[in-house]
C-alpha cells in the first residue's frame, strides 16, 4: 500500500513547529509528512522532517479601524509553496491560515480535488465577529472547503461553530503545545541565568518587575501598559518597573518602534519606570523571565501567544485581555492572573498594583504552572492531528 503524502502549509518552520510535525511523523510512520513554509526561517535547514525550502521574507500589513478588531497580516504570496504543497500531497493541512497563500492553496486544492484540513487558532467569538468583513469572508471560503478542522484552543472550537457555522462532528481538538517542551528544556539549561536588566531603574531590586514579550506591534497593547503606569499615584509607581523584550514591528509608520514608545512614555512622564530590551536570544529571554515577577500582554487581539505559555512554565502570574484565545483557559481571571478589556488602562493599573503583593504572586504563579501543564500536552496534540487526518482519508 502506497504511503499517503501529507503536506503542511506553515507560516515558517520554527523549532516548535518542526517539533510538532516530527512527533506526528514518528507516531504515524505510514505517512510521508512534508512541511511547506511560506516564510524562511533558519531552523528549516535543520529540519528532521522533509521540508520544501523557501527563501521568501515576510511582509507585514497592519490594519487598524475604529470599532474593529485590528489586523496584522502577512501580505505577500508564496505561490511556489502553495502549488508544490497541493501538487505533491494527497492531503493538505493549513497549519494556521496563512493569508493569501492559504487562499491560493484552497483554490488549487479545489481544482486538483485534494482534501484540505484546517488547523485553527482564533480569537474568542466576540472579537472574531468584530473583524473586517473581508477577513471573515475569505476565512469562510477556506473553511467551507475543508473536510475536517483541527481546533487548538477551547475558544477556537466555539468560534468555529458560532461564527463560521462549522459542525461539531468535523472539529477535532488538538491542544496547542506551543513549544512548551522545548522551552522547558531551555529553562533547565538556563535555570540560574540572571542578567538584571532593570538594575538602573530598580537599583534596590525591591520593585515588582512586569515583563512584556513579543513584537512591538501597536495592537499588542504596549501603550495600554504605559498609560496604566501614568495613572498610578507616585507612591504606587515607585513600586513598579516594566521591561519590554522583542523586536520592533516591521514596516512601522505609525508606531511599533522603541523610539515611538519612548516618546509616548516621556509625554506621560513615566520613562523612568520602563526599559526596552530589544530582541533577545533564548538564553537572554530566560534571564528576563527570571528577573520578572509578572508577565503582561494587554493585547487587542491574539490567538494564543506563546509568551503566556512561557510565563506560566516559569510560575508567573499572567495578565492579558479578553481579546486573546488564552483568556479563560490559560489565564483565568482572579485565579492565576487577570483579564481586562482591550485598552482598559485604568483597570490594568489597579491590577498591576494588586500584584505588587508577593504572596498573591506566588499563589497565582503556581496555578499558572498547573494550568499550562494540563493544557500544553504533546500526546493530546498529536492524537488530535492523527484523528483528523485519518478522518479525512475516509471522508
Amino acid at each position: 500500500m502506497n504511503k499517503k503524502n501529507i503536506g503542511f502549509l506553515t507560516y515558517d518552520l520554527q523549532q516548535f513547529t518542526e517539533e510538532c510535525l516530527f512527533r506526528i511523523q514518528n507516531d504515524a510512520p505510514e505517512w510521508n509528512i512534508t512541511a511547506y513554509p511560506v516564510i524562511e526561517h533558519p531552523h528549516q535547514y535543520k529540519s528532521r522532517i522533509q521540508c520544501f525550502l523557501t527563501f521568501q521574507k515576510g511582509k507585514f500589513l497592519g490594519i487598524s479601524r475604529k470599532n474593529k478588531t485590528p489586523e496584522g497580516l502577512m501580505s505577500n504570496l508564496n505561490w511556489r509553496a502553495a502549488y508544490n504543497c497541493v501538487k505533491n500531497s494527497d492531503i493538505v493541512i493549513l497549519f494556521g491560515l496563512q493569508g493569501a497563500t492559504a487562499i491560493l492553496v484552497t483554490i488549487i486544492s479545489i481544482l486538483l480535488r485534494k482534501k484540505l484540513i484546517s488547523v485553527n487558532q482564533t480569537l474568542p467569538a466576540k472579537y472574531e465577529m468584530q473583524r473586517d468583513w473581508w477577513v471573515i469572508y475569505f476565512k469562510k471560503f477556506i473553511l467551507n472547503n475543508c473536510c475536517c478542522h483541527i481546533s487548538q484552543t477551547k475558544a477556537t472550537t466555539k468560534t468555529l461553530h458560532e461564527v463560521y457555522g462549522i459542525e461539531g462532528r468535523k472539529i477535532y481538538y488538538a491542544p496547542f503545545e506551543a513549544g512548551a517542551s522545548w522551552f522547558n528544556a531551555l529553562i533547565s539549561s538556563n535555570k540560574n541565568n540572571m542578567i538584571f536588566y532593570s538594575k538602573n531603574i530598580n537599583p534596590s531590586g525591591r520593585k515588582t518587575v512586569f515583563l512584556f514579550v513579543g513584537n512591538l506591534h501597536k495592537f499588542k497593547g504596549i501603550e495600554t501598559i504605559l498609560k496604566a503606569l501614568s495613572v498610578m499615584d507616585d507612591q504606587a509607581r515607585e513600586k513598579v518597573v516594566c521591561l519590554f523584550a522583542g523586536p520592533e514591528a516591521p514596516n512601522s509608520k505609525d508606531g511599533g518602534t522603541i523610539s515611538y514608545y519612548l516618546q509616548v512614555a516621556k509625554k506621560l512622564m513615566i520613562d523612568k519606570s520602563i526599559l526596552f530590551l530589544g530582541q533577545l536570544t533564548p538564553s537572554e529571554l530566560i534571564a528576563a523571565y527570571n528577573e520578572s515577577h509578572v508577565v503582561i500582554l494587554p493585547t487587542y487581539r491574539d490567538m494564543f501567544a506563546k509568551v503566556m505559555v512561557e510565563g506560566a512554565l516559569l510560575k508567573k502570574p499572567l495578565i492579558t485581555s479578553y481579546a486573546h484565545g488564552a483568556a479563560d483557559a490559560l489565564v483565568i481571571d482572579g485565579y492565576n492572573g487577570y483579564l481586562i478589556e482591550p485598552g482598559d488602562f485604568n483597570k490594568l493599573s489597579l491590577l498591576m498594583i494588586n500584584l505588587c503583593n508577593e504572596t498573591l504572586r506566588n499563589e497565582m504563579g503556581h496555578r499558572s504552572l498547573a494550568l499550562v501543564n494540563s493544557i500544553c500536552n504533546q500526546d493530546k496534540e498529536v492524537r488530535g492531528y492523527i484523528e483528523a487526518i485519518n478522518a479525512s482519508i475516509s471522508y
